[in-house]
């Protein structure tokens, strides 16, 4: 047999006369750590232009206040210390959830290795659902929930927020002194027009300095977006633009479709399709600012990211699920805003319907 130390699972799926217990349980363990070691780097790092992580259940909102200078006498007073206070709390939903693998020994002396490369990569490809659905419940729901922390032992209850939503938390002031009145919401809805395009950039803009906005959009709608007023397109490298017909300067990537940078809005937006946004919707993040999301990952460091959930430790292979736990709240509220352009728009914002994630009794979890 060949060598194993540069195996993956895409090697693996050739080994289909060859079972586990032939293969040798060490050598398949490893190539399987390496594997959800590899995706959780990935995902890590996919997350990271808009999630920071954190293994708190709350923590305290940014600052706000009304800080001021004041008028002192320079030879005897000294003026009241001014304290930072938070202007609420942020809580953060942490979910347990698993793809039921079945590695059972007798499993595993039947099973081919190939079969076994195709449940974790099953359970990668599952892995990665979950945390795109997390993504768009935080970003896309416009309403604050209290979340049952069913994982912790004290299950104690946790107040999730949403982006500004209007529930009456007044934004910090600015740099520049712009202060902001209790109602705030970055939950919009509207047709999709320019200046519906500006006005969403704007929403997330005034509340920092130094910004750079990115709107990312579906790729449904991608014509849609291009076929605004003043929109600049970038294009591919094998078109070259006319001397008097404008266009963003960077490059249009052709080997991707539904994740890429398509173009540039007036205000200096930059464009970009996701797979992960719905049709109908523009989510607008200030990627210079705070991340606008948490991701709660579990205090345990083993038990952060996507692994094997083996009653024996000892023997990691023979594992009844891979296991994940994670869930994503919002932080910084004002970092990212959303548009609704979809069917009835007219009646203000309109939330994507999710699919709920079931237990084993067929119930849901919020």
């Amino acid at each position: 047999m060949a060598s194993t130390g540069t195996h993956d699972l895409q090697d693996l799926l050739n080994y289909d006369k060859v079972t586990a217990e032939q293969y040798g349980y060490d050598n398949l363990n490893e190539v399987i750590g390496r594997e959800l070691s590899a995706v959780n780097a990935a995902t890590t790092a996919a997350l990271a232009l808009f999630a920071a992580d954190t293994t708190e259940r709350q923590e305290g909102a940014p600052t706000g206040g009304n800080p001021r200078m004041v008028r002192i006498d320079p030879d005897y007073a000294r003026s009241r210390t001014q304290r930072g206070m938070s202007a609420g709390k942020r809580g953060y939903p942490l979910h347990a959830l698993e793809y039921a693998a079945g590695f059972t020994a007798m499993y595993l002396r039947q099973a081919s290795v190939a079969e076994i490369a195709r449940t974790t990569l099953n359970a990668r490809l599952a892995y990665v659902g979950a945390l795109r659905d997390g993504v768009m419940r935080a970003f896309f729901t416009p309403t604050n929930y209290t979340f049952q922390d069913y994982v912790t032992p004290d299950r104690m209850p946790v107040e999730v927020k949403a982006l500004a939503n209007g529930d009456g938390e007044v934004p910090p002031i600015t740099a520049a002194g712009k202060r902001f009145t209790a109602g705030h919401n970055h939950y919009l809805a509207g047709p999709l027009t320019a200046e519906n395009a500006d006005r969403l950039v704007k929403e997330v803009a005034e509340h920092y300095e130094g910004n750079r906005i990115v709107v990312y959009v579906s790729a449904d709608d991608e014509a849609a977006w291009r076929g605004l007023s003043g929109f600049l397109p970038y294009l591919p490298a094998s078109i070259v633009a006319g001397q008097i017909q404008a266009q963003a300067v960077g490059t249009l990537d052709i080997t991707q479709t539904d994740d890429r940078p398509i173009g540039v809005l007036p205000n200096g937006a930059v464009v970009h399709t996701k797979p992960w946004v719905p049709h109908g919707y523009a989510l607008a993040i200030n990627v210079n600012a705070p991340k606008p999301l948490r991701r709660r990952l579990h205090k345990n460091p083993a038990m952060q990211g996507l692994f094997l959930n083996a009653e024996n430790i000892a023997a990691p292979l023979q594992a009844q699920a891979f296991t994940a736990f994670f869930g994503f709240g919002a932080a910084e509220r004002w970092a990212a805003a959303v548009h609704y352009f979809g069917p009835n728009h007219a009646s203000g914002y309109r939330a994507p319907e999710f699919s709920e994630w079931a237990d084993d009794e067929g119930g849901d979890l919020a």
